[in-house]
């Protein structure tokens, strides 16, 4: 409000909470604007904003989730959000087929009844903003990708460079990585792999392609607590031709 009485408009990104992602859901709202779905809800402790979308045929189930803590979104995908709500601290989702969720932990499809042995890992997919670098009219290729993880297993992804504003994705997902964290009362004693404390995993990949603007797509799998610090590049850059 503030800034409103400010004078700055409400397309400011300093007013507005959802500037970085206004194309993406404005279009969704244009197409679901009169379809039951849409909802709002907070999750206090995690400092998290749930946009909820109505769902639309031939199209994955997606929520809008905003990170209080690093100002961004991402979307969340192929869960069967009907409604949610936060109790005592935790967030729970209510599903389209009568199941509740609860949003925690490091893995997926964690069942009650099983003691955690049906746990999945958790699919991811990221892409970072165009960069020119400094030099918008020049041609870069990228030798190598190194991604920062923090994490007490490796996780397994696939990494590439994307030039000039391509946004088409990662389209199959890492085998999963074996060396993750077991899971306790399910894991084997003597066979698993039990994680140790966080570290810095910095592998590097190979990179190809060529172009003026430069992006990072990052897909993987992982069961263990990772936090992406971000990617180094190795590059060299040409001239306009």
């Amino acid at each position: 409000m503030s800034k409103l009485i400010a004078g700055l408009p409400v397309t400011d990104e300093q007013v507005s909470m959802s500037y970085k992602i206004n194309p993406r859901i404005n279009n969704t709202m244009a197409e679901t604007i009169n379809e039951f779905g849409w909802e709002v809800k907070v999750h206090p402790r995690e400092q998290l904003i749930f946009v909820s979308t109505p769902p639309i045929l031939g199209q994955r189930p997606m929520q809008f989730v905003y990170s209080g803590t690093t100002r961004s979104w991402a979307q969340f995908l192929d869960i069967d959000y009907m409604t949610g709500e936060s109790f005592d601290g935790r967030f729970f989702i209510g599903t389209r087929d009568n199941r509740v969720f609860e949003y925690t932990g490091h893995v997926d499809n964690v069942l009650l009844a099983d003691g955690g042995a049906s746990a999945e890992p958790i699919d991811w997919e990221m892409q970072s903003s165009f960069q020119n670098f400094g030099e918008p009219a020049k041609f870069k290729r990228v030798h190598f990708l190194r991604p920062i993880f923090v994490s007490n297993a490796t996780p397994a992804y696939f990494i590439r460079a994307a030039y000039d504003f391509d946004l088409t994705g990662i389209s199959a997902a890492p085998p999963v990585n074996d060396s993750g964290a077991a899971i306790w009362d399910a894991a084997l004693w003597d066979v698993s792999s039990w994680a140790g404390p966080q570290q810095a995993v910095q592998p590097p990949t190979g990179g190809v392609g060529m172009g003026r603007y430069v992006s990072v797509i990052l897909r993987g799998r992982t069961t263990a607590d990772t936090v992406h610090l971000g990617t180094d590049l190795m590059m060299d850059v040409g001239g306009m031709l």
